[in-house]
């Protein structure tokens, strides 16, 4: 039974970074990319440590003793913003980070003097119950046995904030689905029951926790890939949502430069060609006036400009990529009704014409 079990364990394991290698390949968002990556790859270490343990290798190499601890903290605000990051499409690095993160540090900072012990004082003081000074042991335990209730903590606070960015709609969207809503709520069974484990000593009970566990995280992997759409509306939503609530006060230009940027790069608005000043003033709320006046403050720029901008990026982007395909095709797809037009824009914005910029890219470098 116990080799069935170490074998599972170790599979999940191998699935886990698996995955983790998986997320780093696809063309994710590197905030996105970043944030799954090391929280697969992590647990994957993790689940090494607590498989180690139960296989009696600590007493072996007991530098390796306890070494897990306080890194796993981190566990709660990675997914805390993996979650964050799937329903606002971005990351946002304000107080909260610092707050989410910053007992992590802390945390690791504080076992700084147990990393330099020798094996045999780590051994000594394995679980730390030997510790003679009771704030350093107690501190000790409390990073150590914390790690859970930090987890829920981090789990539940995005329930939380996750109802307040969505719309009534955004919210009746997700309990709809509710694969997504048994998903969260197991997350958080399964996180009481295995701490509950630890506590008991259960080694067989706690390899089988490990194993769910890790095969949860690979599984929305999977969950994440057959509801993409719903994830996109509910960034929609979100970013609709948080934009509303901003200009309840009157017309807030920061927000309304953020969110003309978002439906530039999320929703392509630029590849229409026939988007004027009033169409995208009308998407955000505000006057094609008040547009044009919040374009020229925060940006030092026309409307033209703007949009021209997002246009020529892309085409750039396609003229790399795509080297059999004409210039003028590459001009409509990118939302120009001209050859000319797109010619004139990309001289002002780069300097050169389309086939210099081709010619400049194939040039070998010295």
């Amino acid at each position: 039974m116990n080799n069935i079990l170490n074998l599972f364990a170790f599979a999940s394991i191998c699935s886990l970074v698996t995955i983790a290698f998986a997320y780093f390949s696809e063309k994710r968002k590197k905030a996105d990319m970043a944030m799954v990556f090391t929280f697969c790859l992590l647990w994957a270490i993790f689940t090494l440590f607590i498989l180690s343990d139960e296989l009696g290798f600590s007493g072996r190499y007991p530098q390796f003793l306890h070494v897990n601890e306080p890194f796993e903290l981190f566990m709660g605000p990675l997914i805390y913003y993996r979650f964050r990051i799937l329903v606002e499409g971005k990351m946002k690095f304000n107080l909260l980070t610092v707050l989410l993160f910053l007992p992590c540090v802390l945390a690791v900072i504080y076992f700084i003097p147990y990393f330099t012990l020798s094996g045999e004082e780590k051994l000594a003081c394995a679980g730390f119950q030997n510790i003679q000074d009771g704030i350093v042991r107690g501190i000790y335990l409390a990073i150590m046995h914390g790690q859970t209730p930090w987890f829920v903590f981090c789990l539940v606070l995005f329930i939380v904030h996750g109802s307040r960015m969505l719309s009534a709609e955004g919210i009746r969207m997700v309990m709809q689905k509710k694969v997504l809503v048994a998903y969260n709520l197991l997350w958080i069974v399964i996180a009481v029951t295995g701490y509950i484990i630890s506590f008991a000593g259960q080694g067989v009970l706690m390899r089988v926790m490990v194993i769910i566990t890790n095969y949860m995280i690979v599984l929305f992997y999977f969950v994440e890939k057959k509801y993409a759409r719903l994830f996109l509306l509910i960034q929609e939503d979100s970013t609709e949502t948080r934009y509303k609530r901003s200009m309840l006060g009157g017309v807030n230009t920061g927000a309304v430069v953020e969110r003309a940027k978002e439906l530039m790069e999320r929703e392509q608005l630029y590849l229409d060609e026939d988007l004027s000043l009033r169409a995208l003033s009308s998407r955000l709320g505000i006057t094609p006036h008040q547009l044009s006046e919040i374009l020229n403050g925060m940006l030092h720029a026309n409307f033209r400009t703007f949009l021209n901008a997002y246009r020529i990026d892309a085409a750039k982007k396609m003229l790399l990529e795509n080297e059999n395909t004409g210039v003028i095709h590459i001009a409509y797809q990118c939302g120009f009704k001209s050859k000319n037009a797109f010619n004139n824009a990309f001289l002002t914005r780069e300097g050169m014409t389309p086939t210099e910029f081709i010619k400049q890219r194939k040039k070998p470098r010295a």
